[in-house]
């Protein structure tokens, strides 16, 4: 494959002929790098296979797929597969023909709003009840960890249905979709069977929802603090002060 990172943009090529076609992922190109982590790969349940790409960029990690089928990527021909990013968008080809183009900055807002300031995982950030922080470094985008909650006296409270301890207090959330967009409902469907559900449950109402990345705390035998988002690095890269303080305060609460 080809990799030619210009002035913020990246291209992605290469011909293949593959013989087989997993159903899980075969590497055409893989860079661990941190923040900057890049992949490119074909692979699959079923007929429902095809290309995918992730990329770390400056809007944070981003992952886009697109569908090509099975029967034609095992023709036995040479196929020209490609993935860019042109600073703005990030597109998918095969044989020159684009199959799938999403927008690199994440939807939504990216920030978490505040519901109890005067929580210890707050302190000395100045943060009041109903503002909001993370959004300039969208520290609550691309994969997060929430919980089923209800709002008693205007704040929320973990229902304990899903899993999430009873005792997880919130402290912050931010408004996350689960949606189908980046590839097919056969691949949400094997991601989503991972978890401990029955297949028969596995229906597109439940691949396909709105919820809140957390930001909390629990104490099971010791204390737990989740920040809710796998983004929320970005916020340490670029020095947000609000961000920053929260680890200390987690780090020092948790080595004492």
């Amino acid at each position: 494959p080809g990799l030619k990172p210009t002035s913020g943009r990246i291209t992605f090529a290469a011909w293949i002929r593959p013989h087989m076609v997993p159903d899980g992922w075969f590497i055409i190109y893989r860079k661990e790098d941190g923040n900057a982590r890049q992949l490119f790969a074909i692979g699959g349940p079923g007929e429902d296979c095809g290309l995918w790409c992730g990329l770390g960029i400056d809007a944070g990690y981003v992952e886009i797929g697109g569908q090509i089928m099975r029967d034609d990527l095992l023709d036995g021909k040479w196929h020209h597969v490609a993935a860019t990013y042109d600073g703005s968008d990030v597109s998918l080809f095969h044989n020159g023909r684009q199959i799938q183009k999403q927008a690199s900055i994440e939807e939504g807002a990216g920030e978490y709003t505040v519901h109890r300031p005067n929580h210890w995982i707050l302190k000395g950030t100045g943060l009041k009840k109903g503002e909001k922080f993370g959004a300039k470094d969208g520290i609550a985008g691309y994969e997060c960890d929430g919980c089923e909650f209800v709002l008693k006296d205007g704040l929320p409270v973990a229902t304990g249905r899903d899993g999430t301890p009873k005792n997880f207090e919130i402290v912050a959330t931010a408004p996350a979709r689960w949606d189908l967009e980046e590839g097919t409902l056969g691949w949400a469907h094997s991601i989503r069977s991972s978890f401990a559900m029955e297949k028969e449950q596995l229906v597109p109402s439940d691949l396909e929802r709105d919820g809140n990345a957390c930001v909390g705390t629990y104490t099971r035998g010791g204390t737990v603090a989740t920040v809710g988002s796998c983004d929320w690095s970005d916020g340490l890269k670029s020095g947000n002060p609000v961000v920053d303080r929260i680890v200390r305060n987690i780090m020092e609460r948790l080595s004492t």
